[in-house]
This record gives C-alpha cells, sequence and structure tokens, in this order.
C-alpha cells in the first residue's frame, strides 16, 4: 500500500462526505501528524460550540497516555519486548449494561484490546487490559493467525528493499536504474495464497512501480511480471519473481496537471465561500456531538476509523435510541483477476491495513468547506508509542437544497431548506481514496475514489487451470 499524501491544490483527488439528518421542521427562507497527546485543533470562537473540554466518558476514545499505559503493562507482564510489534491497541468498549448503570463521576471502566505478536516466533496473542488497576485481564494465544499489516513494516520493507543487492540487479535488467522512482507496494497475502513452503511464516508480496518523475504518479507504470515475497517479521527477502518486462502500456496514466501533455486547466469556477456569521448550529464539548434534536459520541480507532456511538434522537422529552454503535467493519475488493501479475490481489482494505491507520489529515476549502470543527485522531506505531493525526475529523453543517416548497393563491409562498450535518474523515490506501463519513438520514455511505493503474492485461489463456476462479452470474432482472 502507498501512503503518499495527495494534495488538492496539485491535483489529487479530494472531497468531503456527509453526515446528518435531514432538518425535520426545516428553515424558513430568512434564515499533520506525530504527537503524544490530544490538542484542540480550532479556538474556541463566538457562542461556545467549539468548546472541546476534557472528556470522562467510558465511550471516549483511548489517549496517549493511555496507549502508553497499555504497552508498559504488556511489557511488564508478559515480557512484550522490542521482539514484539503491536498491531492494534484500541479501546475495549464497555457492555451496554455497564454504560447503563454508569454516573458521571463515577469509576471509568477503562479497558483497551491489544492485538501483538512476536517477531522471534510469529505467535499472536490478544490482550485485555485494565486501565485502573494497570494489570492484564486477558491474554489469550491465536496460533495460525496473522494480525493486521502495519505501515512500519510497509516503510520497513520498502527500505530493505531498496537496499537489496539483489533487487538491484533484477531493476536494472528491466532498464531501471534509479531506485529513488521505485515504488515496493507491499500487499498481504490473503492466507490460502501463501506458497506452501513458506506457510506459518508471516509473508508479504510486492507489486513494483515506477515514476517517470519524482512527483509523477507511479501508478502509470507497472513494472509487469516482477514481485518480490518478504518475510516481515524477520525483513528478509525471500523470493525474487522475474517473468521479464513485458511491454508498456500506451496510454497516459497521470493525473497531477504538470505532467499530462496539453492539459489546460479550467479557470471558469469563481470562488465560494460558505460562512455562517452567528456560528454553527452544533456543539461538540468532550467527544459528545449534539445538533438540533440529535446526539451522539465520537470514537476513533486504528482498525474501523471513525465509530459512532450512542447516536439518538430527542423526542418528546426522551432520547430514542437509534443505534448503539455504527462503524464500517470491512471494506473488501475481490479483483477477480487470475492472471499471474494479480490473482494474489483479494484486498481487506481494513482488516488487512487498518482504514484508521490509514486517515489523512483534511484542510479547509480543500476537504471540507464552509465553518469547520475539526477533531484529532488518536493511534499509534507498531512499538505502541501514540500519535496523533491532526485534523482527521471534518465537523460541519451544509445546505442541503430545498425540502419542500407550496405556493397557494392566497396564503403564497411556504418554502424549507434541508440542512445535515456533516462528519467526515478521508483515508488513503494505496491508490485508493475512501471519503468516509456517516448520514442520518440514509446511514453510513462511503464516496470511493482513485488513481487508475495501468497493467498490460496478460493472456488469461496462460493461467494455470488452478488459479481460474469460478466466473460471476450473471445478474438476472427482478
Amino acid at each position: 500500500m502507498y501512503p503518499d499524501e495527495l494534495l488538492c491544490e496539485s491535483g489529487a483527488v479530494s472531497g468531503s462526505f456527509d453526515w446528518g439528518e435531514v432538518m425535520a421542521a426545516g428553515q424558513p427562507r430568512s434564515l499533520f501528524r506525530h504527537r503524544d497527546r490530544l490538542h484542540a485543533a480550532h479556538p474556541a470562537r463566538r457562542n461556545g460550540a467549539y468548546t472541546r473540554a476534557v472528556s470522562t466518558h467510558p465511550l471516549d476514545p483511548l489517549t496517549g497516555d493511555e496507549i502508553r499505559r497499555v504497552a508498559e503493562t504488556l511489557r511488564h507482564d508478559k515480557g512484550v519486548d522490542e521482539r514484539w510489534r503491536f498491531a492494534t491497541i484500541m479501546l475495549h468498549e464497555p457492555a451496554k449494561a455497564v454504560l447503563r448503570a454508569w454516573q458521571p463521576g463515577q469509576v471509568l471502566p477503562r479497558e483497551a484490546e491489544a492485538i501483538v505478536w512476536s517477531r522471534a516466533d510469529g505467535e499472536a496473542y490478544e490482550a485485555i487490559v485494565d486501565l485502573v488497576e494497570g494489570v492484564v485481564r486477558s491474554w489469550l494465544h491465536r496460533p495460525g493467525v496473522q494480525p493486521c499489516f502495519t505501515h512500519d513494516e510497509f516503510y520497513e520493507a520498502d527500505a530493505m528493499l531498496r537496499a537489496h543487492p539483489d533487487v538491484a540487479t533484477v531493476l536494472a535488467r528491466h532498464g531501471i536504474a534509479d531506485l529513488d522512482l521505485v515504488l515496493f507496494d507491499t500487499w498481504a497475502y490473503g492466507g490460502a495464497l501463501v506458497p506452501e513452503v513458506y506457510r506459518g511464516r508471516r509473508v508479504g508480496w510486492t507489486d513494483v512501480w515506477i515514476r517517470d518523475a519524482p512527483d509523477s504518479n507511479p501508478y502509470a507504470h507497472f513494472v509487469g511480471g516482477l514481485h518480490c515475497i518478504v518475510d516481515m517479521n524477520a525483513m528478509e527477502l525471500l523470493e525474487i519473481e522475474d517473468t521479464g518486462p513485458p511491454e508498456r502500456p500506451a496510454t497516459m496514466g497521470e493525473y497531477v496537471p504538470a505532467h499530462i501533455p496539453g492539459l489546460v486547466v479550467r479557470d471558469d469556477l469563481l470562488p465560494l465561500e460558505i460562512v455562517q456569521p452567528d456560528g454553527v448550529s452544533f456543539t461538540l464539548e468532550g467527544h459528545e456531538l449534539r445538533w438540533q434534536r440529535w446526539s451522539l459520541r465520537l470514537g476513533f480507532n486504528g482498525r474501523e476509523g471513525l465509530v459512532f456511538h450512542q447516536v439518538g434522537y430527542e423526542d418528546e422529552g426522551r432520547v430514542r435510541s437509534i443505534a448503539h454503535r455504527m462503524s464500517f467493519a470491512e471494506m473488501v475488493v475481490p479483483y477477480r483477476d487470475p492472471t499471474p501479475d494479480h490473482y494474489r490481489r483479494t484486498a481487506f482494505d481494513i482488516g488487512e491495513w487498518g482504514l484508521g491507520f490509514a486517515v489523512t489529515s483534511l484542510e479547509l476549502g480543500c476537504d471540507c468547506l464552509g465553518e469547520i470543527v475539526y477533531a484529532d485522531a488518536p493511534l499509534h506505531d507498531s512499538r505502541g508509542e501514540p500519535i496523533v493525526i491532526k485534523n482527521a475529523i471534518c465537523i460541519h453543517e451544509e445546505d442541503n437544497a430545498v425540502l419542500w416548497k407550496h405556493v397557494d393563491s392566497r396564503a403564497g409562498v411556504e418554502v424549507r431548506r434541508m440542512r445535515r450535518l456533516v462528519v467526515s474523515f478521508h483515508a488513503t490506501v494505496a491508490n485508493y481514496e475512501y471519503l468516509d463519513g456517516d448520514h442520518g438520514h440514509d446511514g453510513l455511505r462511503r464516496r470511493f475514489a482513485a488513481v487508475r493503474n495501468r497493467c498490460r492485461r496478460a493472456d488469461v489463456r496462460a493461467v494455470p487451470p488452478a488459479l481460474h476462479r469460478c466466473p460471476p452470474r450473471s445478474r438476472r432482472r427482478r
């Protein structure tokens, strides 16, 4: 996966995604990166809508200090030293009964769950750590499974391959001398596809891409027939697959305007500004978000990214529970391509890499437009050290056209406009952009964009029969 930041001013895909609820009653016409702790991303202003008080709720995301405490507890109690890696450290959410019984001022039931593995023997464990007592409550051995890949492993594999003389020799046979232009795009193996000789090892495989220029699109030029197999625990090159360089596709695959021959950038749009002179209509106190009669709590973790807890709506003096928890559980990309270069492409972008770990910082006017409140995302690296992605979550209101209108010859015109609340985060996973959010009227939704990659299509007749997948069913009318 390729974690380069894509900046909107240089032509990359960008945008916001929506969360909210159509205004029920309508509205009259007159109306970057590595930090150890969370910090306010926007100054307090106007009517207190931007207040970010310290929250003490059981569903709050883990703080940097709590993440570090989890790692220290596991090192002390279970010997998790520098030979181990942390795949995930996230809040172990209390059961509904515990949440119903808890009252502000009581001791917080704070527990964290962690997935760790030993690089020495490859064994994985699931742990639950009591953050109040500082002890390990559960330690479960999970033989035969592999935790998600981490971004640290991606960068370490890249550095190892760039320094390996065998890789340089093979690239030279493909006419590639400048390794600074090369992208080693490491993927996780699907369990059934791991070569028999490497069973039981934590192995990854790489596509290889080449840029035309230091800031051009690597996915425009695939080095076909060349793949590296890597032991991700030992950071050792196990094998180089090289079937020879195929002919490059003739199509152009750049997206940055400077690299598109003859492109004339449009200049027929004038600036669009959205202002709210009296401030926004929502409040964010700690992690509790309120808007009109809606309320919810914001959560975040490395696997799922943004999480919504205790979504409710005030109705006749009581809060109706709409959803206890909302998140994206998985993102599967079944390529269904049996050719030698692509048969291993079975991407589970959330389970194999973590959508939250791929989140990018957002920018005013580029990713979000209007009066914006930002929130940061508390995460960690594979050594258990806390980090924070600044401005990872964007919160703002949008006008959403006419909700209803009627014209009467006597009463005149009555019209109401829709307004919706938008809570969004964006994740970059290789050449994919996930512009994610939650829309209260339509439910959780995802907007997807991608930088197209270019590969010459191999002859499927040359594929071994064992690699052929079942053809898709024909779509039937209902």
